[in-house]
């Protein structure tokens, strides 16, 4: 499998593979939208790395379109925009993480190691004989392959949308901390993970819209985090 990175900078393309590279594993960098669909089409990739800024189109958008054609690869965008709401759009458009720019090497490195060692997490989890389908209220969640259902209508969650609402209906009515979810859902805590955790909670509410739900099964709890409630409705 191929580390893809997308990355039309060659100096900053250097820090990536430097900075993530392992003996045992290939990457590969392209430098635009048009680029990297054409490789992903050609050869199965493990994990995404993409600017958010491409000199052909939007990497935000080149991710959502991988997300779709390719849902089980864990995907990061890295940009030089920083606001709180700038990562949850690039969380809305799919990416499991977001990293700004600049940063250092040892941040890239733990994120990409994290991500990876939850999806090998995942997979080696998602056995329906260990871990059965889940339904409350109107939500059916499915672990084998990864999906959530609104009334059977597939909502399109990604592995990890999966995962963290699954925690969320594993201690439902409880409290659950911003902390507490980015430990459980990525492996590290840092000062981002709330705005990283808001902004797949962001998504999960949409998608559940989206699908016909209504979206408020996910209470937020102002400074400290979320509650889950079903709801019939």
């Amino acid at each position: 499998m191929i580390t893809l990175i997308v990355e039309n900078d060659p100096d900053w393309a250097r820090v990536i593979t430097s900075t993530i590279e392992r003996e045992s594993e290939e990457m590969a960098v392209v430098g635009s939208v048009a680029q990297a669909i054409r490789f992903a089409s050609l050869k199965p990739s493990d994990m995404f790395i993409i600017d958010a800024r491409l000199p052909d189109g939007s990497g935000l958008e080149l991710c959502s379109r991988l997300r779709q054609e390719y849902p089980d690869t864990p995907s990061i965008i890295l940009s030089a925009l920083d606001r709180p709401t700038d990562r949850v759009e690039g969380l809305l458009k799919g990416a499991d993480d977001y990293v700004a720019m600049p940063f250092h090497p040892t941040e890239l490195r733990v994120r990409v190691d994290a991500i990876r060692r939850r999806y090998h997490i995942w997979k080696e989890m998602a056995n329906p004989n260990r871990h059965p389908v889940v339904s409350t209220g109107r939500l059916h969640l499915e672990f084998e392959p990864p999906a959530v259902y609104v009334d059977g209508t597939n909502a399109h969650f990604t592995p990890l949308e999966v995962r963290l609402l699954a925690q969320l209906v594993r201690y439902s009515g409880q409290v659950l901390r911003h902390d507490f979810l980015a430990e459980e859902i990525w492996g590290y805590n840092d000062q981002n993970s709330r705005s990283l955790v808001k902004g797949h909670i962001a998504s999960i509410r949409k998608k559940i819209r989206l699908a016909g739900g209504s979206g408020e099964e996910i209470c937020t709890v102002h400074g400290v985090g979320y509650r889950f409630s079903p709801s019939n409705n």
